[in-house]
């Protein structure tokens, strides 16, 4: 790599307000043009997992390091992030954009892990199943690599779900946004929740955080709605295998959605119901994630 494309620490001191609370870690670049992009894509991605992967159980330690972030953070001119970021005439980078804020000139890009899509996934298939005895589950949309724009700034959540036909006077964004994990400090985990509730700017109903560890076979799912102008976490779970790997067990299920927020419309008929992803369901999203891990 040239010598122009060295990294520095993220600054969270001087951060703008809209990218604030970043890990202090996350390396921070020039934007070096889409072909060195990869380059420095590959770099990063390879760090961390080097950082942050698991030993097999027959070693005593974990490879770990508070160092470890799943973001590049680039500092790229308004103009270029248009033109190669956001341009339909261009091949799209394959990359997901994880906040971007034009009026500073900033681009955080988040490396997607095994953990990461599996976990979209898991739930996803969650979700449609509950909605399956409403025969609801073709009237939602999905929303996977869709950026939301406001004011300038936005984000692409890792997953999310709303109504195929939003009822009149409603944007076609996400009611429901899901953000996945690994390495997000709380603070910045708030900063994102914050993002898809506010009515300004994603303006979900709700959002869902999932957690990764990577050391050791454990989830954690949050629920989060827009409450007195913040955000407040409505709901807790944690999904754990015993050391001997023999038991699971699932604190806080289950996972509820209200009917009306995610679909933006009271229920219709008796069969509609609020969203409930129980214990058994909780279990085979993690397991499926632990398998991926090769827990």
């Amino acid at each position: 790599m040239s010598n122009d494309l060295h990294a520095t620490q993220y600054d969270s001191g001087s951060s703008p307000r809209f990218l604030e609370n970043l890990p202090s870690s996350i390396r921070r670049y020039p934007y070096p043009g889409r072909q060195k992009l990869r380059q420095i894509y590959d770099l990063e991605f390879d760090r961390f997992q080097l950082l942050t992967c698991h030993l097999p159980s027959d070693h005593s330690q974990h490879r770990s390091d508070g160092s470890a972030t799943e973001y590049i953070l680039f500092d790229i001119d308004p103009t270029t992030l248009e033109h190669d970021i956001f341009n339909p005439n261009v091949t799209p980078i394959p990359f997901r954009c994880s906040s971007f804020d034009i009026t500073k000139g900033l681009l955080l890009v988040k490396m997607v892990t095994e953990e990461h899509s599996q976990a979209a996934h898991a739930m996803n298939q969650a979700i449609s199943k509950a909605l399956q005895p409403m025969k609801l589950e073709t009237t939602i949309q999905a929303f996977s690599g869709v950026t939301i724009r406001s004011d300038g700034r936005g984000k692409e959540a890792d997953y999310g779900w709303g109504p195929l036909r939003p009822p009149p006077g409603y944007a076609r964004k996400p009611t429901i946004a899901l953000e996945v994990t690994v390495s997000e400090t709380p603070a910045k985990i708030r900063q994102d929740v914050l993002f898809w509730l506010d009515p300004n700017r994603g303006n979900a109903n709700i959002a869902i955080t999932l957690r990764v560890n990577r050391n050791k076979p454990l989830i954690t799912i949050e629920k989060w709605e827009y409450q007195n102008q913040q955000s407040q976490r409505m709901q807790h779970i944690t999904i754990a295998e015993d050391p001997n790997g023999e038991r699971v067990t699932v604190s806080g299920s289950p996972l509820t959605i209200p009917f009306h927020l995610l679909f933006r419309r009271p229920t219709s008929s008796p069969v509609e119901t609020d969203i409930s992803i129980g214990q058994k369901e909780l279990k085979d999203i993690a397991e499926s994630i632990w398998a991926v891990q090769e827990f």
